[in-house]
């Protein structure tokens, strides 16, 4: 009797008995795939995490309203792609069984299921997103000015096609091509392993150490981006004084920002991120918090990059990184005790040591093994002469010397390449006209870098080459109580090799505002 005559089974074949498993093994790797982001949310609900990403959402009130039959066809479209996307693993289970049972020895079973997968499979992806091209939400020019319009490089163009590639719907199309020999398991294994070795080399070039990483320069030479700490750090191109991302990369549960520091190199920073709080109703305690420090590279699109891991985790949270002329990392931490209590350590990685602290806000290298805290309130009286040192080899507390009158504990400090200070004033190296940061010969005043007006100076940080200061000064609005910092550059090409000693006149030195915006400002790395 001929295959296709009578009742018989359609396109016998002997080898389709040792084609079947194949094209099963394809259909059991569909409701896999189909299944794992099933699997991964539930685990995220058990275990307690949070999304990695945090999203910035940049849209306006809407001027005109949309005729109402845009708005049915969103909720019909938004409900069948959720009813689809749901059915689609139950579904693939289902056919992954009954083709076991009774698809030997009749292939086009298996491409007859192939077509109905491929067509619920694409229905739930055309559907899902239809709600933004039928009721497309109004978006607010203004905040996408300040965060940037999101560009697309090749690396989203190779994780789109990778995402495609390892997905349910070509694993059906490949289960029915191989159960009616349109594909030779030599064919698919060969295009398989080619799909797999470009995975490999593309994760190979997104895994490469973060030396390789070629900064972007502006045409002066200094790094094109700065990193300003907010509530997300925000990566701020200098040359248009646009933000680039907001968006920092996070490590699991570990993503809150915590503290940021330019590392040697350009484009290179050592970062801090700590979990989220759990205390209810206080999103500020540090009780229970954990923080890791990582290196984070920024590419010459102002992409930034989670690096290396540098620390295990550390109870609280870590307020500021310092990094020295060698590259051994410093850092300072709070941790909160179930009475409320809090205390303060600063330590050093690698070899790791720690030691209590006071107030350790900021702290920074004057030496190859000295730290110093010019925000320790012991040398911050304007009676003091002091800052508070430490030296990282001993342990021993010390005293860096500055003039009479208190200088220096302020929220901003430079070590420039010839040893000298740049200080946040107070007491009589404050000013009416705002805060300054003064320059240091050693204990002597030797003028004024910058004077901020109505703004309080934040932070501040140098170029690699310590011949230009980046300077973040905030002004909190008296009635929406709002914060708005700019970024001020300041020039010191033109700085005096020996200006005049023992004085606080002003250096009149080049300066312009970089970026102005709503943000905090407590972090600036460059």
């Amino acid at each position: 009797m001929s295959p296709r005559s009578g009742s018989g089974p359609v396109l016998l074949d002997p080898s389709s008995a040792r084609r079947r498993p194949y094209a099963l093994l394809w259909w059991w790797s569909a409701v896999v795939l189909a299944v794992w982001p099933i699997v991964q949310g539930v685990a995220e609900v058990l275990s307690g995490d949070r999304p990695r990403f945090g999203v910035v959402e940049c849209w306006a009130p809407r001027e005109e309203p949309l005729p109402s039959w845009r708005h049915t066809a969103e909720d019909a479209a938004e409900y069948a792609g959720g009813l689809l996307y749901d059915a689609t693993a139950p579904v693939l289970i289902l056919l992954a069984i009954a083709l076991h049972r009774y698809a030997a020895g009749r292939p086009h079973l298996h491409l007859r299921a192939a077509r109905w997968a491929f067509v619920l499979i694409t229905a739930a992806d055309a559907l899902l997103p239809a709600e933004d091209v039928l009721v497309p939400p109004p978006l607010d020019e203004t905040c996408l000015a300040l965060l940037g319009r999101p560009t697309e490089t090749l690396s989203d163009h190779l994780d789109t096609a990778l995402t495609w590639i390892v997905s349910a719907n070509v694993a059906v199309i490949l289960a029915g091509a191989v159960a009616t020999r349109a594909l030779t398991r030599r064919t698919v294994t060969t295009a398989l392993a080619a799909a797999v070795a470009a995975g490999v080399a593309v994760a190979a070039v997104a895994a490469l150490p973060e030396r390789f990483t070629v900064p972007a320069l502006a045409g002066d030479g200094t790094p094109r981006y700065a990193v300003l700490g907010d509530a997300l750090p925000l990566i701020v191109d200098l040359e248009t004084g646009a933000i680039v991302e907001s968006v920092p990369p996070t490590d699991g549960k570990f993503v809150v920002f915590g503290a940021v520091v330019r590392d040697r190199e350009p484009g290179h920073y050592v970062i801090a991120l700590s979990t989220r709080s759990r205390v209810p109703d206080q999103p500020w305690s540090v009780r229970g918090l954990r923080s890791r420090i990582y290196r984070m590279t920024v590419d010459d699109t102002g992409r930034a990059r989670l690096g290396e891991r540098l620390s295990g985790d550390l109870a609280g949270v870590v307020q500021n990184i310092a990094v020295s002329a060698t590259g051994r990392v410093a850092y300072s931490r709070m941790v909160e005790g179930r009475d409320g209590r809090t205390s303060s350590f600063a330590g050093v990685l690698d070899p790791g040591r720690e030691w209590a602290a006071y107030m350790p806000y900021y702290l920074y290298w004057i030496g190859p093994d000295t730290l110093v805290f010019p925000r320790d309130s012991r040398g911050a009286d304007p009676g003091a002469s002091w800052m508070v040192t430490r030296d990282v080899r001993t342990g021993r507390e010390g005293r860096h010397p500055l003039p009479p009158g208190g200088s220096g504990a302020g929220n901003g400090m430079a070590v420039l390449p010839d040893g000298r200070l740049i200080l946040t004033g107070i007491g009589e190296d404050a000013s009416a006209n705002g805060d300054r940061l003064i320059l240091f010969e050693g204990a002597t005043a030797a003028g004024t870098v910058h004077t901020s007006g109505p703004a309080k100076i934040r932070s501040v940080a140098l170029d690699p080459s310590g011949r230009h200061l980046l300077i973040a000064q905030a002004t909190i609005d008296a009635d929406s109580l709002s914060t708005t910092t700019e970024i001020v550059r300041v020039d010191l090409t033109s700085l005096p090799p020996t200006p005049a000693a023992g004085t606080r006149a002003d250096l009149r030195l080049p300066k312009r505002v970089i970026w102005r915006g709503p943000a905090e400002g407590w972090q600036l790395a460059w």
